[in-house]
Parts: structure tokens; sequence; C-alpha cells
């Protein structure tokens, strides 16, 4: 399921277009802003988005949504409903919320978005099991943020996303091998995890390294 943005002469519409076999009622919001976090414009109502179809949700007349710097200004697109849960069927899901960001060029100027250069904040981190979940968060709109833990095995549960300004986004990162992790946890010591590290880069992201092993202590530290 997905939500996207067209722009006939007069409107601009927000569908959504949907393969699941449930009818989902909720909340659409629709949040027009610049790159940096000023808000411009807020929409917001009640919706229902059909089983197995393409509805248009809401229509923006254009002279109600003004467009001063294209290149510096985006769609933020979000529904929230109990049913959007992790269940594989939903694309762009974030607890309990499907969201998408539109942007008002043509494709070919995406290359010449005036994106600042931001920073990821890691927030917090948890540690169970074989499973650290940390909560990152951006001072300015950050695209194709990346993380990667290099030489080890693990899965994230969402890779490769944009992030809003004062947004916090939740990625859990598993490991297929947590050997001598958890006695990190337990004793508060990293022996030898020196070098694993947890990267977080973007395209207007530096690249910033996270020693696992400090995590590990100040998730051993609360416990």
């Amino acid at each position: 399921m997905l939500l996207v943005c067209n722009e006939p002469a007069e409107h601009y519409e927000i569908w959504s277009c949907s393969e699941l076999d449930k009818t989902l009622s909720g909340r659409l919001m629709v949040h027009h802003a610049t790159f940096d976090g000023n808000l411009l414009g807020c929409w917001e109502q009640d919706a229902t988005i059909e089983k197995d179809s393409a509805v248009c949700l809401l229509a923006i007349p254009r002279e109600a949504m003004k467009v001063v710097d294209a290149l510096h200004e985006y769609l933020w697109i979000g529904f929230e409903a109990p049913d959007c849960q992790s269940d594989g069927q939903l694309v762009g899901q974030l607890d309990g919320q499907l969201e998408n960001r539109y942007f008002l060029v043509d494709i070919c100027d995406y290359q010449n978005l005036k994106l600042q250069n931001g920073k990821v904040q890691l927030v917090r981190s948890t540690w169970d099991g074989t499973v650290l979940t940390v909560v990152l968060r951006a001072d300015t709109y950050v695209m194709s943020v990346h993380l990667q833990v290099p030489d080890a095995k693990v899965s994230f549960s969402d890779n490769d996303f944009d992030l809003d300004p004062g947004r916090e986004k939740t990625v859990a990162v598993r490991f297929a091998q947590a050997k001598g992790l958890e006695d990190a946890v337990q004793v508060g010591q990293a022996a030898g995890l020196e070098e694993t590290v947890l990267c977080i880069e973007g395209r207007n992201v530096h690249r910033v390294v996270h020693p696992l092993c400090r995590l590990l202590q100040n998730e051993a530290g609360r416990s």
C-alpha cells in the first residue's frame, strides 16, 4: 500500500493505492514544510483506505498551498490507523503509521534539491537478546539514511530511509550471531568488541560511527 500525490491543474491530490484485502480507517495528515523544519501548512482529516483500490483521499487547492521555493519545500503524507502493523504488507509503515514524502519538483531536479548537511542523533538504544534497537532523530531533512554494522551478519527492520526534522525513527538491528554481546550487556564490559561499530550515513549526512561496546555498556548501566 502506498500514499501518493498527483498534480492536476487546480489541486494537489493525495491518493491511496492499496492491494490489501482489508479496508483501513484512520487519520490522514499532510504537512507542507521546508527542509529545515519550518511548517508552512497542515491538513488533517479522517479517511478510509478502501481495500484493493486506488482512492483520492484529499484534494488541496493550489491557492491554499503556496509554494515559494520548490527546491526547498516538500510534502510529508501520513496515515495513522490501528491496523497499520508490521505484517509485511505495508510499505513505509512506522509503528502503526504509513508515510511517504512528495517533492514539488520534476524528477530531473531531484539532484538540485536544497538539502542542508544534517546530523542524525542516536537518541537512545536498548538491547534485548540478539536485537539492538536504536532511536534516531535528525536536525534537518536527511535523505537515504543508511545503517551498517561492518563485519557482522545483521538485518534491519528498515534501512535507506529519509528522516524529517525533529521526527524520531526506531530501527531494530537483529544480529544473526550474538556470541559475546549478551555477556557484555550483563557485566558492563565489552572486551573484544572495540572494533564492532554501528555506522550511520546518508546523502546529506556525514558518516557517524558508534562503537557497539559503548552502546551496550550504556544499556548495562541502565539495567
